[in-house]
């Protein structure tokens, strides 16, 4: 009969063999892959430099042309700046592709780690477990040696220490474990988006060319054509502009703050990044060439960013409707726009989109992206108008002349108070 000190031993000997043995090899390891996706993400820095001085050049022209060639050269630049970026995305795409098989090497060394750690530890307790009937009379009588007996309590206090050990050490690894599956899906998430943008690029790209050739088609290459072009389109502006400000000064009057949630800071996610470029209220006249205003009251902001930019919800809600005001009157009011109610009392419009991504009735969470910036619409450069309105006094119906069919008309508030 085997004694209780012989099993003791082996038992540690069974449980670190087990625990520790090397590790599965795998075709390509984490190190060799990391060192690819080093590469890659040094390749990726260099095209965000080049494609940041597409970026540079079109906010240098980026308003709308007051001739025909200059409009040209702004619509020429901005196709340049989405090859650019379809590009980039590409090489981002790729590589996201590499950070998850990478992940996945990782989180599979884990598996097989904490399975060779939780069958050592179950043969180490089953042969405390067998041997548990073994008083320490019967081990001493087995022995006869005092000194031996000694001995061998001093092995269970060593492999009682050793299972505190290794239990912590499981749970270490479990740890890891989970964070690395976090980490594959963050990365998933991440290229699933990056397709997304990929797809929205290139129809943006086919959009601005289609734009600029329809542009020829209009003025037949000639800039009288495109002055007058210019001048009705201005026209039809300050009219409707006018028409819809007044209305809406009518319905801020309804909005009662008390009703409203408490004004906070990050209540809202800012939509985009980039830069702050208008605020709301009363703010500088934005003015025809003949002089007057198109407005006296901006009922949002502007945030100036590349046309392509991502635009996420600001918080959770349901698409209250979409629409493109330029299918009825080209390059006036909100553009391409999508209107979220927040079941809160607050609704949220996003203007002048490159893309809509989101239908109405769709049900969209905090930080969804839900499109792509443009500078579509009333609009002298790529960038997002952001509004919020108390959504009991918010209409998506046509204006009193119905001439740029249906759009958001309501009674706004300052979204600074939600997001800064």
């Amino acid at each position: 009969m085997k004694t209780f000190a012989f099993l003791k031993i082996l038992a540690v000997l069974l449980f670190f063999s087990l625990a520790f043995s090397a590790t599965v090899s795998w075709a390509q390891t984490p190190g060799e892959l990391k060192k690819v996706i080093d590469q890659k993400n040094e390749e990726i820095r260099r095209l965000e430099e080049e494609a940041k001085k597409y970026k540079d050049e079109v906010y240098s022209t980026a308003e709308r042309g007051k001739t025909l060639k200059a409009e040209l050269i702004r619509i020429d630049k901005t196709v340049k700046q989405l090859r650019k970026d379809i590009d980039l995305t590409e090489k981002k795409m790729k590589n996201t592709e590499l950070e998850i098989k990478k992940t996945g090497i990782e989180i599979k060394e884990k598996d097989s780690s904490i399975k060779k750690m939780n069958l050592g530890l179950a043969n180490t307790l089953r042969v405390i477990y067998e041997n548990d009937g073994l008083d320490l009379i019967e081990i001493l009588l087995q022995e006869g040696d005092i000194a031996k007996f000694l001995s061998h309590m001093d092995y269970t206090e060593i492999l009682q220490s050793k299972i505190t050990a290794s239990v912590s050490d499981l749970k270490t690894v479990r740890g890891e474990l989970k964070t690395k599956k976090a980490e594959a899906e963050e990365k998933k998430e991440k290229l699933k988006n990056l397709g997304k943008t990929l797809i929205a690029n290139k129809q943006t790209k086919e959009e601005i060319q289609k734009e600029r050739q329809n542009l020829l088609v209009l003025t037949k290459n000639q800039e009288a054509r495109y002055q007058v072009l210019l001048e009705e389109t201005e026209d039809k502006q300050e009219e409707l502009e006018k028409e819809i400000e007044d209305l809406e000064e009518k319905l801020r009057l309804l909005i009662d703050p008390s009703s409203l949630p408490k004004a906070k800071k990050s209540f809202f996610d800012w939509p985009i990044e980039g830069i702050l470029s208008q605020g709301y209220g009363e703010t500088p006249f934005t003015k025809s060439k003949k002089g007057r205003h198109f407005y006296k009251f901006h009922n949002g902001i502007d945030i100036a960013a590349p046309t392509g930019t991502p635009i996420k919800a600001a918080d959770d809600g349901t698409v209250l409707g979409t629409g493109n005001t330029d299918n009825y009157c080209p390059k006036s009011l909100q553009g391409k726009y999508t209107v979220i109610d927040h079941k809160n009392n607050l609704a949220s419009m996003y203007a002048h989109q490159s893309l809509i991504t989101v239908s109405q009735g769709q049900q969209v969470k905090r930080g969804d992206i839900i499109g792509y910036v443009g500078s579509t619409g009333k609009s002298t450069g790529p960038h997002l108008h952001f509004t919020v309105y108390d959504s009991r006094t918010l209409e998506i119906k046509k204006g009193p002349t119905g001439a740029c069919g249906p759009v958001p008309i309501g009674g706004s508030i300052n979204p600074l108070q939600y997001l800064d």
